[in-house]
């Protein structure tokens, strides 16, 4: 793999994780522009700061695994397009586990009773 192939996917990664920090700490509010914005979550800041620190968790994991995976994938000497789809296939997962982990724990929010 190239080492500017590389370099695209690891800030991408990195940018990924620091994302997912003010997630998880729960420094983000409710907003339509930025966290897990379902009806749910902007409806109810109970359900968005939980929704949203497993989503900033998976977020940090994602930039983390993706990271390893493109240093790994370029010591190796992997092919650029090899390289770049399985960085992209890692991405993709990671994508889908945010969103079926984040609207797991919305629908078990909003169905329990809170007080």
């Amino acid at each position: 793999m190239e080492l500017l192939i590389c370099a695209v996917f690891v800030v991408s990664a990195i940018f990924l994780a620091a994302l997912g920090v003010p997630l998880w700490r729960g420094k983000v509010p409710p907003n339509e522009l930025y966290g897990f914005r379902i009806p749910a979550t902007l409806d109810d800041p109970g359900v968005w700061y939980p929704v949203n620190r497993v989503a900033g968790v998976w977020l940090m994991v994602t930039g983390a695994a993706v990271t390893v995976i493109s240093v790994t994938l370029y010591a190796l000497g992997v092919t650029t397009g090899t390289a770049a789809a399985i960085n992209l296939s890692a991405l993709f997962g990671f994508t889908a586990a945010v969103a079926v982990h984040g609207l797991i724990v919305a629908a078990r929010l909003t169905k329990e009773p809170r007080g």
